[in-house]
């Protein structure tokens, strides 16, 4: 089905639920296709599609890869170490 993007606003439930049925919509701006509406591919349940495993030797590679690109090459004592050596100096 063709439709022109002034009929797709006006018309936009009914767009979507011939989309959803199967049958694509295409809108026109000028006679010229510009954008298609299809029907979703969605996985059974939630009405999302399903998530893909996480692989987190991957994960841990990029968060060091991160913590590398964005040292800032200082070396110094940690918030612990500055908080126990403030309350050991308390009477």
């Amino acid at each position: 089905m063709t439709a022109s993007l002034s009929k797709s606003q006006a018309e936009l439930p009914r767009l979507v639920e011939i989309a959803s049925q199967g049958e694509d919509v295409v809108i026109t701006v000028g006679g010229k296709p510009k954008a298609r509406l299809t029907r979703a591919n969605v996985a059974p349940g939630n009405g999302l599609p399903p998530k893909s495993p996480v692989d987190l030797t991957v994960r841990v590679k990029e968060l060091a890869s991160l913590r590398d690109k964005y040292r800032t090459g200082k070396a110094g004592l940690t918030v612990d170490q500055i908080l126990e050596e403030t309350r050991a100096d308390r009477p």
